[in-house]
């Protein structure tokens, strides 16, 4: 047996990096930066402009905001404060904060650290007087200590800690506030010190530096539109303010792609591991029961008011209502085992269909419509179920350390995004391929999309080097 020789595709991802870089700034980026690990070697590809007045390019030294991409830098310094010995990850956060501030609870449990590192605290994405006194250019820059402890001592208590997931600001803005206050200092020299310096982003900061401002990129709210940046307090910095260049974020995200390799191969590794919250959290299975049969439900109810619509009462006596009854309640099975186990064939689902409407109304042309009508839909609820608990599991994350969890194919990935009101971001590995991208950009626009597609070719390219078997 030959062993294969690995092609090198080092030509292909520069251009195919380069051609996406440049015609997102044609179409609706200011500027982006674009990073890539594929195989331990390294590629970026820049476009567009850091600055239009100026006529000031993007580069790899252009300093971004990286919006959420902050919660991987806050969550990683949460890992270390565990392997520490400082805590542990489920241990109440109440006893950091001592007096000054009651934290609400369920009436059973308090907030941990585990519960606001990923999402599961059940406190609302942000402080319900955050936006009352905000300016909507820059919404974080006043919200303090002492608004963060006022807003807490006056919250009611929980929904069960755990139950749900719900996307906070207000958690992890709070939870980088106390682990400041674990380590003798504030969020930020904490982060300094323990996470970037180890990981060598010297370029990497949470607050705006004399160093990085030539450097930093101008925000658009669109593309050309300029905008402010958003400034953080100490208490909403954790959240999402964090500013890096694509250098320094390619140094992140070889960290996560080989983090055996890298001096906080530990926290990484604690970053990663799924986790559900104890039992006594209150934590709930998802809700899919009552979808099994609403669904299924819902869909006789429209086929037949789609019926009636094109037969008008003449259909009711065709088949009188004993005939629509026995019509609902022989289809009803058939779609619920094709929700429930996605294992109907949609052929067979059509011709059973096919079979019962003829038997009880006969098989004009109009019917036949319904019939192909009926069967496609029949065939996007097959496998719902799984494909349903699927979504909830991206959107709830699956217990990991601020990661957010997807599949490109068959392949694992963990990912994370950010936005500002100037600015987007995002970072995806495929874990079991050793691949990773970051893609950073100076307009509110979402980059996910590109994120995905850079991956989606990495893993194709991976994929077409597999041996045959």
């Amino acid at each position: 047996m030959t062993t294969p020789v690995a092609r090198d595709h080092s030509e292909h991802i520069a251009a195919f990096l380069k051609e996406i870089a440049d015609r997102s700034c044609a179409k609706n980026l200011t500027g982006v930066a674009i990073g890539v690990i594929f195989d331990g070697q390294e590629y970026r590809a820049v476009s567009g402009w850091a600055d239009v007045p100026s006529k000031r390019p993007v580069s790899d030294a252009t300093v971004f905001e990286v919006g959420s991409l902050s919660k991987l830098f806050t969550s990683l310094l949460l890992a270390k404060a565990v392997t520490k010995g400082e805590i542990r990850l489920d241990d109440p956060l109440q006893p950091a904060l001592g007096d000054l501030v009651t934290l609400p609870t369920d009436g059973r449990s308090g907030i941990t650290y585990r519960s606001l590192a990923n999402h599961r605290s059940s406190l609302p994405r942000l402080p319900d007087d955050l936006i009352a006194t905000a300016d909507m250019e820059n919404p974080y820059v006043h919200y303090d200590q002492a608004m963060l402890y006022a807003c807490l001592n006056r919250m009611k208590p929980l929904a069960p800690i755990g139950s749900s997931s719900t996307y906070s600001n207000f958690g992890v803005g709070l939870l980088g506030h106390v682990l400041g206050k674990l380590a003798g200092c504030d969020f930020r020299k904490a982060l300094y010190e323990r996470v970037l310096v180890p990981l060598g982003m010297l370029d990497t900061s949470a607050e705006a530096t004399s160093e990085q401002a030539p450097r930093l990129a101008t925000a658009h709210s669109k593309k050309d539109r300029p905008t402010r940046h958003w400034d953080f307090t100490e208490v909403t910095v954790a959240a999402g303010g964090v500013r890096s260049s694509l250098s320094d974020m390619l140094k992140f995200l070889r960290a996560n792609v080989s983090p055996e390799m890298s001096a906080l191969s530990e926290e990484l590794r604690l970053m990663r591991e799924p986790s559900d919250l104890p039992h006594h959290e209150g934590r709930k299975p998802e809700r899919l029961s009552w979808l099994s049969w609403v669904l299924p439900l819902g869909y006789v109810v429209v086929l037949a008011l789609f019926e009636l619509y094109l037969h008008g009462t003449k259909w009711l006596t065709r088949g009188g209502l004993d005939g629509l009854l026995f019509f609902s309640l022989m289809l009803l099975p058939t779609l619920v085992a094709a929700c429930y186990g996605g294992r109907i064939p949609s052929i067979v689902t059509l011709a059973l269909m096919t079979l019962l409407t003829w038997s009880l109304w006969g098989a004009g042309a109009s019917t036949f419509v319904v019939l192909v009508w009926g069967a496609c839909l029949v065939y996007i609820f097959s496998g719902w179920k799984r494909n349903w608990a699927k979504f909830l599991q991206m959107l709830h994350g699956d217990g990991r350390l601020a990661w957010q969890s997807s599949e490109i194919g068959a392949h694992p990935v963990i990912w994370h995004n950010g936005m500002v009101g100037g600015s987007a971001s995002y970072l995806g590995i495929v874990e079991p391929l050793g691949v990773g991208v970051v893609v950073l950009t100076n307009t509110a626009r979402s980059v996910d999309p590109l994120g995905v597609k850079i991956l989606a070719e990495l893993v194709r390219i991976k994929e077409a080097d597999r041996p045959a078997p």
